[in-house]
């Protein structure tokens, strides 16, 4: 037990470090041989037409995976517009993946709309938003703990999360968030394939 409490101190204190403005420049590949995603967390000049492509060691549940993956646009979360005025100040990216209660409504509310395609073995996942991502704009991915939990029940000897990337602290540590930005095309950059 004591292993543990010290393995989550340490996985705490190196997700503050590792979350920092700066990692949020620089590109990383948050993969193991259980999950690997792509753009990889961190990365910048992502294309406006790109999808989110994750691959999974083995089969796991497509539903749980539909359901509780979203992709969240700063831009949506920083609009101001918000149906539920109780929750209308948002805070930052970095603020809101420890507080599971924002995270939910951010799902439910704020999420870009998105289509999942599949590979006949169901490791493979295309999350295709369905229109252009904004022009230089950080997104989130998250992917809820009842994913995580699926995952490592599917797919085994995961142990802790932290071991496959993403920034979920505190309440949310069992989630998963991976950050890229999206290209500026502000100095005429293309948009996308034409």
């Amino acid at each position: 037990m004591l292993a543990r409490s010290v393995l989550l101190a340490f996985l705490t204190l190196f997700v503050f470090i590792g979350c920092s403005s700066d990692h949020m420049d620089t590109p990383a590949t948050p993969s193991t041989s259980q999950l690997e995603i792509s753009p990889s967390d961190g990365a910048v000049d992502v294309r406006l037409d790109a999808p989110i492509t994750v691959r999974f060691a083995s089969g796991i549940d497509r539903a749980v995976v539909e359901q509780e993956l979203h992709l969240i646009s700063e831009l949506d979360m920083m609009s101001g517009i918000c149906p539920d005025s109780s929750m209308a100040t948002h805070g930052s990216m970095m603020e809101v993946m420890a507080d599971s209660m924002m995270m939910r409504h951010l799902d439910d509310f704020h999420a870009t709309g998105i289509d999942f395609q599949w590979n006949a073995a169901g490791t493979e996942c295309t999350v295709q938003p369905d229109s252009m991502l904004e022009p230089g704009t950080r997104y989130m991915v998250h992917m809820g703990s009842g994913m995580t939990r699926m995952m490592e029940s599917r797919m085994g000897g995961m142990g802790d999360m932290g071991g496959m990337g993403g920034h979920g602290t505190g309440s949310m540590g069992d989630d998963m968030m991976f950050h890229f930005a999206t290209m500026d095309t502000s100095d005429g950059g293309h948009l996308g394939h034409h």
